[in-house]
C-alpha cells in the first residue's frame, strides 16, 4: 500500500465487494478458533504439578525397590521397564474407554486421588514385596532368567497399580483440554510440554533440595500430599459443572490429507523414536559418568536436561503443527536433524576429557562444576531431546484420522506406542548393544537409525517424482552409513582417565590427558551392562579402573593400594583366626579375596556385581595366587546387599569392599540399614570389616559414617592404611590373641602376603592399629547425623566436597584419639615395650608415605 493513499474499493457489484460486505455482517463467514476450555489454565497447572510428582515417584520408588532387588543392571532395568509398562498400559486403557468418562475432569481427579493414596501406602506394600523376594531369591539366585521373571512379577504387583493410573491421566487430560480435532496438535503439545516441564522440575528439586534436606520418606509424603490436593481440586472444579459435549466436527480438508498407510508408518516410526530416545539416555549416561562421575547429581543433571529439551520441543511444535501442510515431511525432517545432531554430539563427547580436565582442579566449587555439567548436557542432549518432543503433537496430529478423530484415543495410542518403544530401547541398549559394540558405536548406530527412519518416510512423499525420492533416500542412507564409520573418535584411555577425580593431577601433566594416554597401556577394556571397566598399566604398576576411577591395583613404585586390599582380608582373621565361613563383598583385583584365604580353614563366598570386574581380576593373578580358582571360593555375580538381605546364610567374617561412598549404587553399602543387615548374618563372635576412605571426604561425613556403623556394632576398632580407614565391628567384645596371631600371620600363607607388603614383625603389623572402642566413642562424640537408606546424607552431601582441598582433618582427629587407644591384645607380655616399638614403626610408615 502506498503511504498516504487510501485503498481503492472494489467495483460495485463485483464478487469481492459482495464477500466483504457479507463478511462484515455475517459472523458465520468469520473463521475463529473455538474457545479454549474455561478451566484450561487451572487444569494445565494441576497437570504440571502432576508431572513433578510423577518424576519424584519414579526416582524414589525406583531407589526403594532397588534396595530390595539390588543395584545390578537387571534389577534396575526391571524396575524401569515395569514403570514404563504401567504408563503405556494406563494410557492405552484410558484411551480405549474414554467415551465412558462422562466427566473427564472428575475422572482425572479420581485418578490423582488414587495415585496419592497409593503413595501413602507404598512402604507397607513394599514390605510385602520384600518378603516375597526374600522367599524366592534363595531358590532362584543361580538362575538369572528365572530370578528376573520373578522380579518382574513382584515389581509388577507393586508398580503397575500407580503407574497405570499415571498413564491414564495423559489421554484424559488431553481429551478434556483439546478444543477440537483442528487444534489437537497445539493444545496437546502445550499440555504435554507443561507436564514434562513439571517432570523436569521434579527431577531437579527432588535431587538438589528435597531428598538431601528431608529424606526419601518425607519427599514421598510431600508428593503424595500434592497428588491428593490435585485430586480434590479437580473433583471440586467438576462439581455442578455441566457435562462437556464431545467434539464431533471433522478437521478441515487440508489437515486430513494423511493416508492410512502414512499414518501407521509414522506411528511405527514414533515407536522407533521412543526406542532411540531411551537408547540415547542410557548411552549418554554411561558416557558422561566417565567425565562427570557417578554422583546422584550427575544423573539428575542429565535427566533434567533431557526433560527440558523434550518439553520445549513439544511446546514449539505445538504452536505450528496444526498449520503444517505436510506433517509426514515434517516428521522425516525432525528425524534427519536428530540423527545429524547425535552424530555431532557423539564426536563432542569424545573431546570432553581433554577440554574439561581443568574444570576438575582442586578447590573448584561444586556449583561451578554443576553449572558447567548442565551446559555440557544441554549441548549434547538438547537437539535430540527437542526433536523427540516435537514428535508428540506431530504424531497425534498425523494419527488422529485413524481413530475417527477421537482425541483421547489418539493421544492414548500414540503415547502408549512410544512408551513401549522406550522400554525396548532401555533393555536393548543396556543388555545387548553397549556390551556387544560399546557406548560410542551404540550412539552412532542410533544416529544412523534416526536417518534411516527419515529415509523410510521419504518413500511416502508421493508428490515427489520417483527419481527425486530415490535420490533423496540414497543420499540419506549413504550419509548414515558414512557417519557410523567416519565419526568414530573416542580414545578409551582418554575416556577412562577419570578427570572428575584426577583432574588436578592430569592438569599438572605436561600435556594433560594426552600425557596420561601416552604413559599407560590398555590391557583390558569392557563396557559392561553396569559399568565401564579397564585394566591399565604403566611403569608404576597395573591398575583396575571402574568408570574411570582406580579401584585397586598392583603397584611397583610409590604409594600402594596393596596394603589396603590385603589388610581388608587379613585383619578380620587376626580377630577370628578360627573363622570357617567368610563373605567378601566386592572382588576388585582379588587381593582381598586372596588374603582372606590365608587361613586354610576358611571358605569364602565372594559377591561381585559387575561381570566385567570378574573378568578384569584375571589380570592380577600374579599377585593373587589365582585366588578365584581356589576350591574354597564361590564367586557370585550378584548384588552384595541383596545377598545379605535375602540369603539365610551366616558367616564368621563379612568384608565389605565397595568403592567410594559418594557414588550412586555404592552408597547403599554405607548406610545404617546395610550395617543392620550385615550384623544379622554374623555368627556368634563374628567380625565385620568395612573399608572407609577419609580422602576426598569431609571430616564430618567421615565421622558420620563411623557413627552410623557404631550404632549397629557395639564394639568397633579402626585401623589406618595410607588414606584408608579399615573399620572392624562386632556385637561381641573384640580381642587380638597374640599366640593365634603369631601362628596365623607368620607361620601360614599370610607370611608371604605380609612379606610382600614389607611387614616382617608383630610391632610393624600393630602399627596400623589406631582406635579401640573408647577411642571411637571419643572420635564421634557430638556427631548427630546418621547415614540411612531414608536419609542418604553421604550420597547427597559428599559429592559437594569432592574437589575441596583436604588438610587431613579426619586423619588428624583419628591420630589425636589414638594417643589413648591400645590394641585389644590378650595373652601378650611386655605390652608397654610393644606399644613403644609399635608407635616407632608407625612413624616409619609416615615417612615412607610422605607424611610430615
Amino acid at each position: 500500500m502506498t503511504k498516504g493513499r487510501k485503498p481503492k474499493p472494489p467495483a460495485e457489484g463485483s464478487s469481492g465487494a459482495k464477500d466483504r460486505i457479507l463478511t462484515a455482517v455475517d459472523p458465520s463467514k468469520i473463521s475463529l478458533p473455538p474457545r479454549r476450555n474455561d478451566l484450561y489454565a487451572f487444569t494445565a497447572a494441576l497437570f504440571t504439578l502432576s508431572g513433578a510428582c510423577g518424576l519424584i515417584y519414579q526416582v524414589i520408588w525406583s531407589r526403594l525397590i532397588v534396595l530390595v532387588f539390588g543395584s545390578a543392571t537387571h534389577a534396575i532395568s526391571t524396575v524401569l521397564g515395569v514403570f514404563f509398562l504401567g504408563l503405556a498400559l494406563g494410557s492405552y486403557l484410558a484411551g480405549k474407554n474414554n467415551e465412558r468418562f462422562k466427566s473427564p475432569l472428575l475422572f482425572y481427579g479420581l485418578l490423582e486421588l488414587g495415585i496419592g493414596i497409593y503413595a501413602l501406602l507404598f512402604n507397607p506394600i513394599l514390605d510385602l514385596a520384600q518378603y516375597a523376594h526374600h522367599g524366592v531369591f534363595p531358590l532362584l539366585f543361580d538362575s538369572p532368567m528365572a530370578l528376573t521373571m520373578a522380579r518382574v512379577a513382584i515389581a509388577g504387583l507393586v508398580l503397575l497399580p500407580p503407574t497405570v493410573l499415571m498413564g491414564a491421566t495423559v489421554p484424559v487430560v488431553g481429551d478434556f483440554l483439546t478444543r477440537s480435532p483442528d487444534y489437537v496438535g497445539r493444545d496437546y503439545g502445550l499440555i504435554f510440554s507443561l507436564n514434562t516441564f513439571g517432570a523436569a522440575a521434579g527431577s531437579f528439586v527432588s535431587a538438589f533440595f528435597l531428598i538431601p534436606s528431608l529424606g526419601l520418606q518425607a519427599t514421598l509424603w510431600i508428593a503424595a500430599a500434592i497428588n491428593l490436593g490435585i485430586g480434590v481440586a479437580s473433583i471440586w472444579a467438576a462439581r455442578g459443572r455441566p457435562l462437556p459435549k464431545k467434539a464431533v466436527s471433522q478437521p478441515s480438508v487440508e489437515n486430513s490429507t494423511v493416508t492410512r498407510v502414512e499414518a501407521y508408518a509414522c506411528l511405527a516410526a514414533f515407536a522407533v523414536t521412543g526406542f532411540l530416545g531411551l537408547l540415547y539416555e542410557v548411552s549418554w549416561s554411561r558416557a558422561l559418568i566417565l567425565v562427570f562421575g557417578t554422583s546422584v547429581y550427575a544423573f539428575a543433571t542429565m535427566l533434567t536436561t533431557y526433560l527440558i529439551g523434550l518439553a520445549l520441543g513439544s511446546m514449539v511444535m505445538g504452536k505450528f503443527v496444526d498449520r503444517i501442510k505436510s506433517p509426514v515431511k515434517a516428521f522425516a525432517a525432525v528425524q534427519l536433524i536428530v540423527g545429524v545432531a547425535v552424530f555431532v554430539s557423539t564426536v563432542a563427547i569424545g573431546m570432553l576429557p581433554d577440554q574439561l580436565v581443568g574444570l576438575f582442579r582442586m578447590d573448584t566449587s561444586w556449583r561451578t562444576v554443576t553449572l558447567v555439567e548442565f551446559i555440557i548436557c544441554f549441548g549434547i542432549m538438547f537437539i535430540p531431546a527437542f526433536g523427540s518432543g516435537m514428535l508428540f503433537p506431530l504424531v497425534t496430529r498425523i494419527f488422529m484420522g485413524q481413530r475417527k478423530f477421537n482425541i483421547g484415543r489418539t493421544i492414548a495410542d500414540s503415547y502408549a506406542v512410544n512408551t513401549l518403544g522406550c522400554i525396548a530401547g532401555s533393555f536393548v541398549a543396556g543388555f545387548a548393544l553397549i556390551p556387544l559394540i560399546g557406548i560410542e558405536m551404540t550412539l552412532l548406530l542410533g544416529a544412523a537409525a534416526n536417518m534411516m527412519v527419515a529415509a523410510w518416510l521419504t518413500a511416502f512423499f508421493t508428490e515427489w517424482a520417483a527419481k527425486k525420492r530415490f535420490a533423496a533416500i540414497t543420499v540419506i542412507i549413504a550419509l548414515a552409513i558414512t557417519g557410523v564409520f567416519a565419526m568414530r573418535s573416542w580414545r578409551p584411555l582418554a575416556m577412562n582417565s577419570g578427570i572428575y577425580v584426577y583432574g588436578d593431577a592430569l592438569s599438572n601433566m605436561e600435556s594433560g590427558v594426552k600425557t596420561f594416554v601416552d604413559s599407560y597401556k590398555m590391557l583390558f577394556y569392557r563396557e559392561g551392562p553396569s559399568a565401564t571397566v579397564a585394566v591399565v598399566e604403566s611403569p608404576r604398576g597395573r591398575f583396575l579402573r571402574v568408570n574411570g576411577k582406580t579401584d585397586g591395583g598392583a603397584v611397583k613404585m610409590g604409594r600402594s593400594d596393596d596394603l589396603t586390599q590385603s589388610f581388608l582380608g587379613l585383619l578380620p582373621l587376626l580377630y577370628l583366626p578360627e573363622a570357617e565361613d567368610a563373605l567378601v563383598i566386592g572382588l576388585g583385583t582379588g587381593m582381598t579375596l586372596n588374603a582372606a584365604l590365608s587361613n586354610d580353614r576358611t571358605r569364602v563366598d565372594c559377591i561381585e556385581i559387575s561381570p566385567a570386574v570378574a573378568e578384569a581380576a584375571a589380570y592380577f593373578k600374579d599377585v593373587t595366587d589365582d585366588a578365584m580358582d581356589s576350591p574354597r571360593v564361590t564367586l557370585k555375580l550378584l548384588d552384595g546387599r541383596t545377598w545379605l538381605d535375602a540369603m539365610p546364610r551366616a558367616y564368621d567374617i563379612i568384608i565389605s569392599e565397595p568403592s567410594h561412598p559418594w557414588q550412586t549404587g555404592n552408597a547403599n553399602l554405607f548406610t545404617d540399614d546395610f550395617f543392620k543387615a550385615s550384623i544379622k548374618r554374623l555368627k556368634e563372635g563374628g567380625v565385620f570389616c568395612q573399608w572407609l576412605p577419609y580422602y576426598r571426604m569431609d571430616e564430618e561425613h567421615f565421622k558420620t559414617l563411623i557413627k552410623t556403623m557404631h550404632l549397629t556394632f557395639p564394639y568397633v576398632n579402626v585401623w589406618v592404611v595410607n588414606t584408608d580407614a579399615l573399620v572392624i565391628g562386632s556385637k561381641d567384645p573384640l580381642s587380638l590373641d597374640w599366640p593365634s596371631i603369631k601362628a596365623m600371620s607368620f607361620d601360614t600363607s599370610a607370611k608371604d602376603i605380609l612379606g610382600h607388603l614389607g611387614i616382617e614383625t608383630f610391632p610393624q603389623l600393630m602399627s596400623f592399629f589406631y582406635l579401640d572402642t573408647p577411642g571411637v566413642d571419643a572420635l564421634i562424640k557430638g556427631v548427630s547425623m546418621v547415614n540411612s537408606d531414608d536419609h542418604p546424607i553421604i550420597e547427597y552431601s559428599a559429592p559437594k566436597y569432592l574437589l575441596a582441598k583436604q588438610h587431613g582433618e579426619a586423619f588428624l582427629a583419628i591420630l589425636e584419639e589414638s594417643k589413648s587407644s591400645r590394641p585389644p591384645l590378650i595373652n601378650a607380655t611386655a605390652l608397654d615395650q610393644l606399644e613403644e616399638i609399635r608407635l616407632t614403626e608407625r612413624w616409619k610408615y609416615f615417612e615412607k608415605w610422605g607424611f610430615k
